[in-house]
């Protein structure tokens, strides 16, 4: 039996379909085995190119390229190249990088985990008006974790 949207609309076997509904199965079979590649690909053009642009020093490229290898987008995952591209970027004062690297202290990811290096990063990130890194300021503040805690500070970070 077939079912399409939950309703049989075949009832044979597959050798008793005609000749047009096979086709149009292989067809359907193909497309759902060739996308995911196809999607591989395109990851993969993408991270050249990110990775080219990123070698002649394009800050956003850099940040890109850095969360391409944490996340294995296009290359294999690799913690300390995604370290070494987000160090980069944040040296350069993007934001979103200075928070990422922030992040990747805290939780030592592609480097040794260092709570006071992750506020020095979260602070220049927030300084710049990035809305998560407050919000992770903020939230070290509250705990106390890279900082003396301080609620005070905590609720002043929270609020920007």
């Amino acid at each position: 039996m077939i079912y399409w949207h939950g309703k049989e609309v075949y009832r044979r076997g597959a050798m008793g379909l005609n000749r047009g509904m096979k086709t149009t199965l292989i067809a359907l079979l193909a497309m759902g085995l060739c996308l995911p590649l196809m999607a591989a690909d395109k990851d993969k053009e993408e991270f050249e190119k990110t990775k080219s642009k990123a070698e002649k020093g394009d800050r956003v490229a850099q940040h890109n390229l850095g969360v391409m290898y944490r996340q294995g987008q296009g290359v294999e995952r690799d913690d300390k190249e995604a370290f070494k591209w987000s160090q980069k970027a944040a040296d350069q004062g993007l934001a979103k990088a200075q928070n990422n690297l922030g992040l990747m202290y805290e939780i030592g990811q592609g480097v040794e985990q260092d709570f006071k290096e992750a506020i020095k990063w979260f602070q220049k990130a927030a300084d710049q008006g990035g809305a998560n890194a407050q919000t992770n300021l903020g939230a070290r503040y509250a705990k106390g974790q890279g900082v003396e805690q301080d609620f005070k500070e905590a609720v002043k970070w929270f609020q920007k």
